[in-house]
């Protein structure tokens, strides 16, 4: 079976807004204890193995190596922040590598010690014991949270995959967004969400709405159940805009809310939906086209755009994916205004804070506590001594803003400047902020449908996409300074704007639903290795075109990885082919004609072994 998420637009809700605003609250405070449980158990687990007189000695040896690493990569930024050039010489480089090839060493080491730690049996039940102590708590906590089983499934498996993953699990912040679920259990078909008892589509035609196009549904959701049972749902205009696939069974519906602006918000439903293996929508065509992703600017005839990526198909026709200029510059436009609203405040931050000092006398109880945090250490129980204005430290434009609302609803006597100052500044933040998110969601919706009306062209002409296992984010991971690679900010610039990963997955979904194949081939060397005679060499790579020193070739670098990505994906069609004629033949069921032979052939051999 495949699964499929299917997404579709929603206006504000019309019914039960409230408690779908409750049941997301609740959700998020379970999953925040949740997270606890979890990292109090980690914590358990962990000091139980570094108290083992096999791992405490290595955990003391690791600590020191790392602070140590940590003093030599220190040294290295110190010296280029005062030079402003990477003058530390390859002498500190060398050692800040060597201490990080130490920790590498002690970690594994400490690793192997714990691993043989865990197949004590003592220490298996210790562990046995912790789990089961962090199980009970999550049942007591699912008893009394408040969240309707569908919602707080959501969030025990986000934390379950944080847990199977091994990486480390945050609490997350509350605010305002969230999402509410039906989990159908066996699954509906698209057709029988009219009268289902989780989840229901229903005529809109009741929708006295003039932002309601004259498709719309009305989506009814089971959010909470009554002291009998019975459903109690919330209700949203919905924009059908697609039908879904009549084929497969909707398992889970989640009804998501995000922040579009400072004042609005942005409703949307998935729909995941299972399928039979093989479905296909529409019908992709025939030979194959290979994806670099590249990050450079294009040609002059497109000055200022951006080239996310180079195809070639197997007959030789090249193209580029450009993003243009006209989302390019409302990006940068966006940023520039984000960049102005923190200019302000800046500004307004040290305007507020000289008045709040100056008139701390006259302040209210609230404002002290919500701006000052405590008196200073020295001297703390003195009534003379200072007081810590934590106001200074604020940074979020929300947090001065929730000061703002605050303070329009208390006002007091002799407030007029200092209220008068974040009141102006609101206005005008607010203003920034919705043209900020404006330019940038349309920037980003226009690139999104650029990529997706390239991929669905692209599935309709060819059968195979050639995509290359290059892990994006990588890219952006700036170097430790012991590496000898340099951050290039243009080229990581680029890449941002590009966004290969939507790119590769708009592809990647069209291909698969049309039917058709998606090859990943090895990235190693793909852009150096001449294609024309596969001698592979190093160069400058800033310089886009280059002549191979062997054949004398010249050719684009991304135009020389598609060419070798498909010379891969021919070496390997006739592997795959092979694999997918064996898996073929391994689910066929055997015909009568071939048992009656098999049969025979065995009979043969036992009255040949007689007759011996």
């Amino acid at each position: 079976m495949t699964a499929r998420v299917y997404e579709y637009g929603l206006l504000d809700p019309t019914y039960n807004a409230q408690l779908v605003d409750d049941q997301m609250r609740a959700g998020h405070r379970y999953r925040n204890v949740l997270v606890e449980i979890e990292r109090d158990r980690r914590t358990e687990v962990r000091n139980l193995l570094a108290r083992h007189p096999d791992v405490e000695p290595l955990e003391a040896e690791l600590l020191a190596a790392r602070n140590d690493l940590a003093d030599r990569r220190g040294q290295i930024r110190l010296q280029r922040k005062s030079t402003r050039t990477r003058s530390e010489g390859a002498s500190m480089r060398e050692a800040a590598h060597a201490a990080k090839l130490r920790v590498a060493e002690i970690r594994q080491r400490v690793n192997d010690a714990k691993a043989a730690i865990k197949e004590d049996a003592v220490v298996q039940a210790a562990i046995a014991t912790a789990d089961a102590r962090a199980a009970e708590r999550v049942r007591q906590a699912r008893a009394s949270c408040a969240t309707y089983w569908g919602t707080y499934i959501l969030h025990e498996a986000d934390v379950a995959r944080a847990r199977a993953s091994g990486g480390e699990v945050h609490f997350a912040r509350w605010t305002g967004e969230g999402r509410v679920s039906a989990q159908i259990q066996g699954g509906i078909p698209s057709t029988d969400l009219a009268a289902d008892t989780q989840v229901q589509i229903a005529p809109g035609q009741s929708i006295k709405d003039r932002r309601v196009p004259p498709n719309a549904k009305i989506l009814r959701l089971r959010v909470q159940s009554d002291a009998k049972g019975k459903a109690i749902w919330a209700e949203w205009p919905m924009i059908l805009h697609r039908p879904l696939p009549e084929e497969g069974r909707i398992k889970v519906v989640t009804v998501h809310k995000r922040r579009r602006d400072c004042r609005r918000w942005q409703w949307t439903v998935t729909f995941t939906v299972e399928l039979l293996d093989g479905w296909t929508r529409g019908k992709c065509g025939e030979g194959a086209i290979a994806l670099n992703l590249g990050y450079c600017r294009s040609y002059d005839h497109l000055k200022g755009a951006i080239r996310a990526g180079y195809l070639i198909d197997d007959r030789g026709q090249e193209r580029e994916v450009i993003v243009p200029t006209s989302i390019i510059d409302r990006i940068n436009k966006s940023e520039a205004i984000r960049s102005q609203r923190d200019k302000d405040v800046d500004t307004m931050r040290a305007l507020l804070v000289a008045w709040l000092r100056d008139h701390e006398a006259i302040l209210p109880g609230w404002i002290v506590d919500r701006t000052i945090l405590a008196k200073a250490p020295k001297d703390a129980n003195s009534p003379e001594a200072p007081r810590i204005w934590h106001i200074t430290a604020w940074k979020s434009a929300a947090r001065f803003r929730a000061l703002a609302f605050a303070w329009r609803a208390a006002r007091f006597q002799g407030d007029d400047v200092g209220y008068d100052l974040i009141e102006r500044w609101r206005y005008r933040d607010e203003h920034l902020q919705r043209y900020e998110a404006g330019l940038l969601r349309g920037a980003l919706l226009h690139r999104r449908d650029l990529y997706r009306q390239l991929a669905a062209e692209l599935s309709a002409k060819y059968r195979t996409i050639v995509l290359h296992d290059t892990d994006l984010s990588d890219l952006q991971r700036s170097p430790h300074p012991e590496e000898d690679r340099r951050e290039i900010g243009g080229a990581k610039y680029n890449q941002r704007i590009a966004a290969g990963s939507i790119l590769r997955g708009a592809l990647d979904n069209a291909f698969k639903r049309a039917g058709g194949e998606v090859v990943i081939v090895d990235d190693h060397r793909i852009t150096k290795a001449c294609w024309k005679c596969s001698e592979a060499e190093d160069w400058n790579q800033l310089d886009r075109e280059h002549i191979c020193g062997a054949c004398g070739t010249r050719w684009d670098q991304d135009a020389n990885a598609c060419h070798n990505m498909l010379a891969r994906e021919r070496a390997g069609a006739e592997g795959r082919r092979q694999a997918a004629r064996a898996a073929k033949t391994a689910d066929r069921k055997e015909t009568r004609s071939e048992r009656l032979r098999r049969g025979l052939a065995t009979k043969r051999k036992t009255e040949a072994a007689r007759a011996m």
